[in-house]
């Protein structure tokens, strides 16, 4: 495998290991971040339970509807805080306990909503027994005025006298009545509104059958309108009371269910914020196994890739520079006996056949250089050879040309002799002729 392609994968490795650890920081980091998201929901939602209660609370000390206004808002707040924490979780345990908070919080708005109307309601039951309550105190003076005057006019009567204590003691017993249906409160018990629905119609009761003791019209006149605003006070008073203590209910079951869901609220934010403390160990413990991890394999890619580039090199970078510069100034003894390998061994045995191919070079130069001389030598030699050539040229020359000359003389006196003796021929055929001619006849 080529050094390039290692230290590739090498540092590859490496940042395939910074990339997981990113990764896993990321997603560790983003658990931890939900958890944080998620308790801080749920720590909203506790405080918007707490600003529920506070204004309903001053609500109902106070009776100011922007209290009233300011519950109902909190409510939702807190009932929509813990429905966007919901997707949120990730446990379905925790999912669970989630909804059924979400549904308290659904249960208790329109215990609520109802609460707040029948405060106003209680207002309205309250002044309307009040006006009623007036009416009937003015009609005990008047039944009172009229004995009073009876006695004064008619003189002292055992059965007025009696008549007059009893009315005495049954309208004490009303203002006492009340005073005690005023001074209850949602902070009441249940045994106090049935005590005041008891006493209430008890004084009912007791007002019917004093009416039975008057005798004079007057007096049945003035008792009759008695009791007639008894009985108009009666049922405005007892849906008070039957009212409030409805409240009080509403109230103790608003209360329990306040409990329960700050209850699941608080154990949600309790295990939310452990989450988040248990992420962050996991975080911090995942992180450093990676660190951990990373730096061995660092180390372990480190000590691997040395080995290798020393076992591909042979030596050092830095002995190979030095092996380079000396050879580079002309010094071929670099071999110092050493393990042999890798690039190292390479530059020994290119060191060594530079060195056979410089002698070899040299040598060779050493006879290119004789053969030089030898041709220089040669050629002086074919120089002078060729000089006494030129000189023997130029006297063949000469000789040629006096030869030329002679054969010039020569052909002449060769053509010339030529005539002569084609002429002489000729003379000879004429001769001869006639001679044959007689011959021949003969």
């Amino acid at each position: 495998m080529k050094l390039q392609t290692k230290l590739v994968l090498s540092f590859s490795l490496i940042l395939a290991m910074t990339l997981g650890l990113g990764v896993a920081a990321y997603y560790l980091t983003n658990d931890m971040g939900l958890f944080s998201r998620e308790a801080a929901y749920i720590e909203n939602s506790k405080a918007a339970l707490l600003n529920t209660q506070t204004a309903y609370m001053r609500f109902v000390i106070y009776g100011d509807g922007k209290y009233a206004e300011s519950s109902q808002q909190q409510l939702e707040e807190a009932e929509k805080l813990l429905e966007t924490c919901y997707p949120l979780l990730k446990y379905p345990e925790n999912r669970e306990k989630m909804a059924n908070c979400i549904k308290q919080l659904q249960a208790l708005r329109p215990i609520l909503r109802q609460f707040i109307e029948n405060r106003e309601k209680s207002k309205i039951l309250l002044a309307q027994a009040e006006e009623s309550f007036v009416t009937l105190r003015k009609s005990f003076e008047a039944l009172d005025a009229g004995i009073r005057e009876f006695l004064i006019n008619q003189g002292v009567e055992q059965g007025k006298l009696d008549n007059q204590a009893k009315l005495m003691r049954l309208r004490m017993d009303a203002n006492k009545l009340r005073a005690e249906i005023s001074s209850l409160s949602l902070s009441s018990s249940q045994d106090m509104f049935a005590v005041a629905l008891t006493d209430l119609k008890k004084m009912r009761d007791a007002m019917i059958a004093l009416g039975d003791r008057f005798q004079s019209s007057a007096d049945k006149a003035n008792m009759t309108a008695v009791t007639e605003n008894m009985n108009n006070y009666y049922p405005k008073a007892q849906a008070y009371v039957e009212l409030m203590a409805e409240m009080d209910a509403n109230l103790a079951s608003m209360v329990e269910l306040f409990r329960a869901v700050e209850a699941g609220a608080m154990e949600l934010a309790v295990f939310g914020a452990a989450q988040v403390q248990e992420g962050n160990a996991t975080a911090n413990n995942a992180i450093m196994a990676f660190c951990v991890v990373a730096m061995l394999l660092g180390i372990v890619i480190t000590v691997l890739l040395s080995r290798n580039v020393i076992h591909q090199l042979g030596k050092d970078p830095g002995e190979l520079s030095v092996i380079a510069r000396r050879v580079a100034d002309g010094d071929y003894n670099v071999d110092d006996g050493g393990r042999k390998q890798g690039v190292y061994a390479a530059v020994i045995e290119m060191v060594s056949a530079l060195e056979a191919n410089i002698k070899k070079a040299e040598l060779e130069s050493k006879n290119a250089r004789e053969a030089t001389r030898k041709a220089e030598e040669a050629m002086k030699q074919a120089e002078a050879a060729g000089r006494e050539a030129r000189d023997k040229t130029e006297a063949l020359l000469k000789v040629a040309g006096r030869l030329e000359e002679v054969g010039s003389v020569v052909s002449s006196a060769s053509t010339e002799l030529a005539a002569q003796i084609e002429q002489a021929d000729r003379g000879l055929r004429v001769r001869a002729t006639p001679f044959r001619s007689r011959h021949g006849d003969e």
